[in-house]
């Protein structure tokens, strides 16, 4: 995505009378925005916050960006699915990285993301710290707490606080979420591996068979180990809560839980070997 061809790729996909982007997909929408986003200086055509600003339009009353959003229908997923979120949530710190200073549109993606954040920390899991599949339904039998999601919202919480994005009062957040990341899903092995366990294999929607977007639907995909998407985003979150744990080093010679963070970096590593 982030090569020449990528970026053509996504040049050519056709945006809707609105003007906006669209993707059924929220890989998609990470990796399209952080291709387009390298162009942001030289791109006449915001296509690229019009993209993140229609999708915190799509916010409901829950708070939560409706992943999925099918514009060219005009219809939305009925589920937050908690990947989709996630893939939204780090886009959107990302991609602010490559926003100038100045831009017009700057103060608005900000705004969306304490929104986002908002919702997100609402719908945290209280005891575990970790978020579900389906992430505003996690009363409802059936859903459960996904590994790839967290890491997620764990990365883009802790990077928005260090970039200053988000008030410091969300490390606490992204800290209690590695924590449980850490306790749930990481699965050390007796000859010194390491295993990431809890993704959601795949979600999507349309397609033959027919993916609906329902609750029900995102409860049926099979649960996995592994899984690129979750590693990478654990290795994401990984390095950003050890840099939160450097910086509190620094600022206060006391450091972070050795409880919580102590073995992450040997845990990311192993992941990578």
């Amino acid at each position: 995505m982030l090569t020449g061809n990528g970026v053509a790729f996504v040049l050519r996909v056709p945006a809707t009378r609105h003007g906006d982007w669209w993707s059924t997909q929220g890989w998609w929408i990470f990796a399209g925005t952080a291709a387009v986003s390298l162009l942001i200086p030289v791109l006449a055509q915001g296509h690229i916050s019009s993209l993140l600003l229609f999708g915190a339009a799509a916010v409901a009353v829950s708070g939560i960006y409706t992943p999925g959003i099918m514009l060219l229908a005009e219809r939305f997923e009925p589920a937050r699915r908690g990947r989709a979120v996630g893939w939204y949530a780090m886009a959107l710190v990302d991609t602010l990285d490559q926003f100038p200073e100045h831009h017009p549109q700057r103060g608005a993606l900000l705004q969306i993301l304490k929104r986002l954040a908002t919702a997100v920390e609402k719908y945290q899991d209280p005891k575990s710290g970790l978020w579900y599949q389906v992430l505003d339904k996690g009363d409802v039998k059936g859903n459960y707490l996904e590994a790839s999601a967290s890491c997620m919202f764990v990365y883009a919480l802790g990077k928005a606080v260090r970039r200053g994005y988000l008030p410091a009062s969300y490390l606490a957040v992204a800290r209690k979420g590695y924590q449980g990341i850490t306790t749930r899903f990481i699965e050390n092995e007796p000859g010194g591996g390491v295993n990431l366990r809890g993704t959601v294999s795949v979600a999507g929607l349309g397609g033959n068979p027919y993916r609906d977007g329902s609750y029900e639907y995102y409860l049926s995909e099979k649960v996995v180990t592994n899984d690129p998407k979750g590693v990478g985003a654990f290795l994401l979150a990984s390095v950003e809560m050890e840099t939160a744990e450097k910086r509190s080093t620094r600022g206060s010679h006391a450091g972070s839980p050795r409880g919580v963070l102590g073995n992450h970096t040997e845990q990311h590593t192993k992941l990578c070997s």
